[in-house]
């Protein structure tokens, strides 16, 4: 299985403005995923249209992807719109697995316990990963047919101000 960890980031969050790339707690929620993704010894991409993010995305060892404008527009899904676009643009894989960085909460170890599998998720409300065959992401997951849940305790999904400041106080405590 040749899996690639796919790292979305726009730098544009109409509730928390600049949540990826700011300061948290030790680095920023990208950095953070990064950190967390290359444990795993994969191929790291980070998908934005920011030049800032991509800049600091090669600095902590990820390989950035311009990601186009239009993939980052108001009503464009991540899956399954950015998603097909990243099987096209990053080609030669069997497998891709979504790295979000809203929920910081996500370590290495899942991921390990995710790649052991052919499919995978994290089961709470805020997400974090996703692992699927380039098949399944083709079909935009509309039958997600995972062989493997992952618990991710805390958790939490940063859309808001208020988010960022209880995950990096959960972090920190």
């Amino acid at each position: 299985m040749r899996t690639a960890i796919i790292i979305p980031v726009k730098e544009n969050s109409q509730r928390c403005p600049g949540k990826n790339l700011r300061p948290f707690a030790d680095s920023s929620l990208m950095e953070r995923a990064i950190r967390t993704a290359l444990s795993t010894g994969k191929d790291t991409f980070v998908i934005s249209a920011s030049e800032t993010a991509r800049q600091r995305a090669k600095q902590a060892g990820a390989t950035p992807i311009p990601r186009p404008p239009e993939l980052e527009a108001e009503g464009v899904e991540l899956v399954p719109d950015v998603m097909r676009w990243v099987i096209e643009a990053i080609p030669g894989y069997t497998h891709y697995l979504l790295l979000q960085v809203t929920n910081p909460f996500v370590s290495g170890e899942h991921l390990l316990q995710a790649l052991c599998h052919d499919s995978a998720f994290t089961v709470e409300q805020a997400g974090g990963l996703y692992l699927g065959p380039k098949e399944m992401w083709e079909k935009g997951l509309a039958k997600l047919d995972t062989s493997f849940m992952i618990y991710v305790e805390p958790s939490v999904d940063i859309d808001t101000v208020g988010d960022f400041e209880k995950a990096e106080k959960w972090l920190l405590s």
